[in-house]
């Protein structure tokens, strides 16, 4: 086999364990609001239906560079309660903007307090998405 051949093959080899390593997490990203400096994605397969008036769902935030590059800032899971428009975080990883290593989970639990949201702000698109 000739040496160009061989290097196409690990080429091919590695392009697919890289496409199935990125998908067996099974994070489904999608943008659901932006700013000029931001961007705020939601996992679709987190989504977790707690009763027919509340969820909890992994939000992404990334900061914007130049071009169409991002880098992660953190990642938070929230519950959203639908009637009385307020959301809380459950838990948090920030990211270290310039290893882009995720820094250790904080998890807030229950006991966190409801901050009202607004159907105009970035938790409207959610709630638009979500709630019934």
């Amino acid at each position: 086999m000739k040496v160009s051949a061989k290097i196409f093959l690990v080429f091919c080899l590695v392009l697919a364990i890289t496409g199935v390593c990125s998908t067996s997490n099974g994070q489904e990203w999608k943008a659901f609001y932006e700013n000029e400096k931001e961007r705020y994605y939601f996992d679709n397969t987190s989504l977790e239906r707690l009763d027919n008036k509340s969820f909890r769902i992994w939000q992404k935030v990334t900061e914007k560079q130049t071009g169409t590059d991002e880098i992660d800032k953190f990642r938070s899971q929230i519950e959203i309660n639908c009637t009385q428009k307020i959301f809380k975080t459950l838990s948090l990883i920030e990211y270290d903007t310039i290893s882009g290593k995720a820094l250790p989970e904080q998890k807030y639990g229950e006991d966190q307090p409801w901050v009202k949201f607004s159907l105009e702000a970035k938790y409207g698109a959610l709630y638009d998405n979500f709630c019934p």
